[in-house]
């Protein structure tokens, strides 16, 4: 049930797309940084939690939705941090990655145990089963931002789009 599951998001994505129509993601999916329910998820737990995601299809969703967005394909630690790449494959969910509608990654975590902590209000998730990572408009982490970068062989380079580019922007409208 969806009470019984609980949701830690950060981001800072990537987007990586192929002629052929592919989509890869990739950021940060989840660390120990405190939240905007000011809890903490135990870097000790991730360390064995975010690997036993993987082993169990590395599932990736929409908004913690039944929305099989796509699926995990490397996960790799750095730091406290757990960096994700996904290929996305629902074309919806495509199109709003690509608009900068889903900003970064949120892991959805079943039976959590939240344990108390001075640094963190919220308390420290330190165990639990993480059932899945979603792709989400509102990460939990405030400072989290979507980037979007073009590939050019095997470089990658961000590319900074200004309103002022922006037919849509309200000072490029008229009327």
């Amino acid at each position: 049930m969806a009470q019984d599951i609980t949701y830690v998001g950060l981001g800072d994505l990537t987007i990586k797309e192929g002629p052929d129509g592919s989509m890869f993601v990739y950021g940060l999916a989840t660390d120990d940084s405190l939240d905007m329910d000011r809890q903490r998820c135990d870097a000790g737990w991730l360390k064995s939690a975010m690997p036993a995601w993987v082993q169990t299809g590395a599932n990736v969703r929409e908004q913690h939705s039944p929305i099989a967005a796509g699926v995990g394909v490397e996960l790799s630690q750095e730091g406290t941090g757990w960096m994700l790449k996904s290929e996305v494959v629902d074309p919806v969910t495509q199109a709003k990655v690509r608009k900068g509608v889903l900003k970064g990654y949120s892991i959805g975590i079943k039976n959590a145990k939240v344990i108390k902590d001075a640094a963190a209000p919220g308390g420290r998730i330190v165990a639990g089963t993480i059932v899945e990572v979603s792709l989400v408009d509102r990460p939990a982490n405030p400072t989290c931002s979507a980037g979007i970068a073009k590939a050019y062989g095997a470089e990658l380079g961000a590319v900074e789009v200004s309103k002022s580019d922006d037919p849509n922007a309200p000072e490029n409208q008229t009327g």
